[in-house]
């Protein structure tokens, strides 16, 4: 081939390159560019308005809570009111009856008043005449004046308006604004109103809106917490964000954690006199994308980069919502995509080139080196090489050739390494726990495997939820970091190996069992760590920390039974417990159906006895009794009573309770004459559910005489999940009706039930034997019972103390002024009533 055909060859080569080049630089490129411009744009749109629709959901939501809260507040604050008309009317119809003065009635009135809490702090009762004096108010200032002509913070006279609205509709609500108790501070009020008319007395309840929109900024505040981790993890372009400004100029989320809570209202654009929240308002009110500079994140210094942001503003948080990139992102990811396409045609080009040259016998032989040299890199050979020594273009293609192969060999051992060190980190998350460093669960099991005689404690701190939800998980973490220190000192002391399993249990791993009787002393010596007390750096403050221990022992599965432990430690409210078969699953089963066919038998051989316990007046005569359950066995050939406390359980759970409860009110409705006394019958709410129960005690009522039937007593438990007040109400109403007393029982155990009390007016209140049993060395106990005597006797309903077990227990409650008495000190049940 001669020099001009090859010079012809280049010269149309060349033309090529110079048109291909021109036409991705001015045809291709610009459109590419404003594509991706456009599809940046959108995308900012995008997410700024599925956050402003988060947002919105929000909002409604919030709005809901408030409308929610108010009606529950005026609710609250209406029960309260009503309670304290209950209290004075009880009092004003025992002054009727001659039993107190009216003077007495109304200073015990005050007194009980006064003890009665509810809602906030500075939330009271306050009592006006008919007159407009204040003739009881917790602030002395205002007590025994008249306020009839007393404006509120605004200068509205409401007093008369509330005097005439509850003595005209016997109850009102009334706002105004008014000083907080004992503070200068003013807040509008919601205030109840209710007339008793004998004394003239208007009673009344508030709450303050301030405290309701103190609950509303509450869940303002959760709402900021939702919202920031899903902001944060939002990245437009390669360094923008969003972010949320609100109406007092502070940045709630912001992707710099410096700046989120500061106000930014005093920050000028770099090079002008404009502030940068001017200039955001302006450009939403004008409905225009807004044109700012800012710095970037690494660069915190210099406010002279330029960013487009796109804004909506919700009116209810009066929160602007910010979508901002960076200009100079979308310039160079543009200017990144035309490169890669100038170099992916440049390297067409070469191709063309390259196949151009095959038809040139000059060069066949090197195009024949290339071409297979080019196919063992194809199949992954990147070792081999041209070594092409002309001086002719083929040489030069040749040698970039090998230098692209160096370039390629280079970047697969850079990859490789790269892949190397991310199979590490992952491999390292999988067998460690990324805050504490420790090895994880799954590490745990892999080190099991290794072993044969082991000791597994897993270490469970008490109450970390609540921890985490009053200090928040940042002080979580802190306080779990503290605590894999303690611990880590006490394993490494003893040789042990250290796990964490997840949020708040950590495992210790013990290869080294010297004896498995003093394996307690262990588990006591892991317990005296945590008895002294844990310095939180970030509040600086001190507390202790509880923790149950669940340990296993040599077993096929040490995890398995480290949990079922752990888990019977924390039913059991002890400090640790050490798995072995009893508590294992397989076990419950044998003992549940040992007990359910010892349930069967008694039932078909009528071995179900009831036994009755004696309830005394405080003339020590016996006034009633409680029947109870017992099941008729033998030891060593002599009769036994098994009491409920070894079968209930079960019973319930094998579905026999019905049929055992059914024979206990059989037998003692057959035995009322016999007993000559009234009869307290227990009923659970699941009773009061059941319907079988309900055909069941219909039809044994209807058995009964109309003087049989005001002897009988249901009890009901206090304590009992109620899942529906309005189904217990109606079954109460309906037995009342049919000549049947009611008490209930276990009272004391949540005062929830107080407002239902008033309600339903049962004839007996039981206290809860828990509070009876520690009166005598409980403080706590004795002003418990003693509040709920003085409520009862302001309703009238009689009071039974239970768990009388000693004589110096039963001589306080009788100072009190209860009015029955049961326990084991009086009297034991029995199967025979004499």
């Amino acid at each position: 081939m001669n020099n001009k055909i090859f010079l012809k060859i280049g010269a149309v080569l060349v033309s090529i390159i110079l048109i291909y080049i021109l036409f991705t630089t001015f045809v291709i490129s610009p459109k590419i560019s404003t594509y991706l411009i456009d599809l940046e744009t959108k995308q900012a749109k995008t997410q700024l308005d599925r956050i402003s629709a988060i947002v919105d959901s929000k909002e409604e939501y919030l709005k809901d809570f408030k409308k929610a809260r108010t009606a529950e507040h005026k609710d609250e604050i209406r029960n309260i009111s009503l309670i304290a008309y209950n209290i004075i009317n009880n009092y004003y119809q025992m002054y009727k009856s001659g039993a107190i003065t009216r003077e007495e009635a109304i200073k015990y009135f005050f007194e009980t008043v006064s003890q009665i809490e509810y809602g906030h702090e500075d939330d009271y009762i306050f009592i006006l005449d008919e007159k407009g004096k204040l003739v009881f108010h917790p602030d002395k200032k205002f007590n025994k004046k008249n306020i009839y002509y007393t404006a509120d913070a605004n200068g509205k006279l409401f007093v008369g308006e509330l005097i005439h609205n509850s003595m005209k509709n016997s109850e009102t609500f009334t706002r105004y604004s008014w000083s907080k108790l004992n503070s200068n501070f003013i807040s509008e009020k919601i205030v109840h109103s209710v007339y008793f008319e004998p004394l003239g007395f208007i009673i009344s309840s508030g709450v303050y809106i301030e405290n309701i929109k103190q609950e509303l900024e509450k869940e303002k505040k959760k709402v900021i917490l939702e919202l920031s981790p899903l902001i944060k993890s939002i990245i437009l372009g390669e360094m923008g964000y969003i972010f949320i400004l609100n109406g007092k100029d502070e940045l709630l989320i912001h992707q710099d954690k410096n700046l989120v809570g500061k106000n930014v209202s005093n920050i000028k654009e770099q090079g002008t006199d404009k502030f940068i929240v001017d200039s955001l308002k302006s450009a939403y009110k004008n409905k225009k994308s807004w044109n700012y500079k800012w710095n970037k994140p690494d660069d915190l210094k210099n406010y002279s980069y330029e960013k487009i942001a796109w804004i909506n503003h919700n009116d209810f948080f009066d929160w602007y919502i910010v979508s901002s990139i960076y200009k100079k992102d979308l310039e160079l990811k543009s200017q990144e995509i035309n490169g890669m396409i100038i170099n992916v045609s440049l390297l067409i080009l070469i191709i063309l080139i390259f196949i151009a040259m095959l038809f040139i016998k000059k060069l066949l032989k090197p195009i024949t080196i290339l071409s297979k040299n080019a196919n063992l890199v194809k199949e992954g050979n990147f070792e081999v090489r041209n070594n092409i020594d002309t001086n002719d273009e083929l040489g030069l293609l040749g040698n970039q050739f090998d230098k692209m192969l160096d370039y390629i060999e280079k970047n697969t051992r850079d990859l490789e390494y790269k892949v190397e060190a991310r199979t590490a980190e992952i491999k390292h998350k999988l067998y460690y726990d990324e805050l504490t460093g420790l090895k994880n669960r799954e590490s745990l099991r892999l080190d099991l495997e290794k072993e044969e005689f082991t000791a597994l404690s897993l270490i469970d701190i008490e109450g970390f939820d609540d921890i985490n939800e009053l200090y928040g998980f940042d002080v979580g973490n802190e306080i779990l970091i503290k605590v894999m220190k303690m611990l880590k000192g006490f394993s490494s002391v003893n040789n042990q190996s250290l796990y964490r399993l997840n949020s708040d249990v950590f495992a210790i791993l013990d290869t080294n069992i010297t004896s498995f009787m003093s394996y307690d002393k262990v588990l006591e010596e892991i317990q005296e760590i945590f008895k002294q007390e844990i310095h939180i750096d970030s509040l600086d403050i001190d507390i202790y920390l509880y923790v149950t221990i669940g340990t296993s022992i040599s077993q096929s599965d040490s995890i398995k039974s480290a949990n079922i432990a752990l888990k019977k430690a924390k039913q059991s409210s002890v400090k640790y417990t050490v798995y072995n078969k009893e508590i294992d699953t397989k076990d419950n089963i044998k003992k549940t159906m040992y007990w359910r066919e010892k349930i069967k038998t008694a039932i078909e051989e009528d071995k179900i006895i009831p036994f009755y316990q004696a309830i005394y007046n405080n003339k020590d005569e016996i006034i009633k009794y409680e029947a109870l359950m017992r099941i008729l066995d033998e030891v060593d050939g002599k009769p036994y009573y098994l009491s409920p406390g070894t079968f209930f359980e079960v019973a319930i759970k094998t579905k026999q309770y019905f049929k055992l409860n059914q024979l206990v009110i059989e037998k003692s409705f057959r035995n009322i004459d016999k007993l000559g006394k009234d009869l307290s019958i227990n009923i659970s709410f699941a009773d009061v559910l059941n319907l079988e129960f309900i055909e069941f005690i219909d039809k044994e009522i209807k058995k009964l005489t109309k003087n049989q039937r005001e002897k009988v007593v249901f009890e009901i438990l206090e304590s009992d999940f109620v899942s529906d007040y309005e189904m217990l109400d109606n079954f109460i109403f309906e037995y009342r009706e049919k000549g049947i007393r009611i008490a209930i029982d276990d009272f004391g155990t949540g005062f929830s039930n107080f407002s239902h009390i008033l309600k339903i007016k049962p004839d007996y209140i039981k206290i809860d034997g828990s509070l009876i049993k520690e009166i005598d060395i409980d403080p706590n106990s004795y002003e418990m019972v003693k509040s709920i005597v003085n409520f009862s006797k302001s309703l009238g309903i009689t009071t039974i103390a239970e768990f009388i077990h000693s004589k110096e227990v039963y001589e306080i409650v009788k100072e009190l002024e209860i009015d029955e008495f049961q326990g084991y000190y009086l009297g034991e049940p029995e199967p025979l009533i004499k």
